[in-house]
């Protein structure tokens, strides 16, 4: 394990940044038992001439508990609030996935 996935492990296990979850494969398949890194976004849009605020949520997932890269329609719940993803990106060492979710009623 290299000083950057035991880094990142150490951060995923912290209980000060991340809280446990559970993610389902989209289409189905068995949930997982993972450690999520919850971020509320408000990045600012540009319209033309308007500037408009999306608020919405961030997920990381440990790579190491989700080796596969998450789809859309995936979810995923934090015990409290139950997300479905939207879009995934990958950080270059192939360590989490940031997860762009929406909220589902």
């Amino acid at each position: 394990m290299t000083a950057f996935a035991t880094a990142a492990a150490d951060l995923f296990a912290d209980d000060n940044l991340s809280v446990a979850g559970t993610y389902t494969p989209a289409g189905g398949g068995p949930p997982v038992a993972v450690r999520v890194v919850l971020r509320q976004h408000d990045p600012v849009i540009d319209l033309g001439t308007t500037r408009v605020r999306a608020p919405g949520w961030t997920i990381r997932l440990s790579a190491a508990e989700v080796p596969m890269r998450p789809t859309k329609g995936a979810s995923i719940a934090d015990g409290v609030q139950t997300y479905s993803v939207r879009d995934v990106q990958g950080d270059g060492l192939g360590l989490t996935w940031d997860c762009d979710v929406d909220t589902v009623t």
